[in-house]
């Protein structure tokens, strides 16, 4: 609550998308970072894409896609989850 006094409204916008980007960095790895290396999450004209392939591939489920909603919703995009 203390925040929103100091930060402008597009502060609190990029931080808002700053959090769900690093939420669902988190969910595909639970802390273990070489995950993403096989991951890339690409921000398009109209959707926002995440491709999970390699080690990866593995963590296509519910909560990652339903994160990824709420990012690209966030954005202003459609959520597109690609994997292989």
């Amino acid at each position: 609550v203390a925040a929103r006094k100091i930060l402008t409204p597009l502060d609190i916008d990029i931080a808002v998308v700053v959090g769900l980007a690093q939420r669902i960095g988190y969910l595909l790895t639970g802390g273990a970072l070489t995950l993403l290396n096989d991951t890339t999450l690409q921000l398009q004209e109209k959707t926002l894409t995440l491709t999970l392939k390699g080690q990866a591939h593995g963590l296509d489920a519910d909560i990652i896609a339903d994160a990824l909603r709420d990012l690209a919703h966030e954005l202003g995009r459609e959520a597109q989850l690609v994997v292989g």
